[in-house]
């Protein structure tokens, strides 16, 4: 999967995803968990009922046919990270592993823009939307 899709030199990123008897254990947001259709960035189709998912064949043109609506997610995996927001507040959330660099600024999707302070603690400041 491409890190941002306008900009190919930026690179990819290919998180390890882990199968587990036969299930497939990550983060979405709570928000995203209506019954429905969807797809999973980069992964699979899914059906998700009760605020649970099953596996549903198909690549991302059927999820384009179907209007599905597309879900980002971070592997069961990942670490938490904190974002301190300018009234001091401190957020926490699970960042999947990256090559993020102190002092780079990313942009963690559906949030905003962070500038990385230490990378060994996942600290970040919020820049802006």
């Amino acid at each position: 999967m491409q890190v941002h899709p306008e900009h190919p030199e930026r690179g990819t990123r290919n998180p390890r995803l882990e199968v587990e008897d036969n299930e497939l254990q990550l983060y979405i947001d709570e928000e995203d968990m209506g019954d429905g259709f969807y797809r999973l960035k980069g992964v699979c189709n899914i059906n998700i009922s009760d605020a649970s998912a099953e596996y549903v064949p198909g690549d991302h043109k059927d999820a384009l046919e179907e209007d599905a609506e597309f879900i980002h997610w971070t592997p069961a995996y990942s670490d938490t990270a904190t974002v301190r927001m300018p009234d001091g507040e401190n957020l926490e959330g699970p960042i999947e592993p990256n090559q993020i660099e102190k002092g780079e600024v990313v942009q963690f999707e559906r949030f905003g823009f962070v500038r990385c302070d230490s990378k060994e603690n996942s600290l970040y400041y919020y820049a802006h939307q």
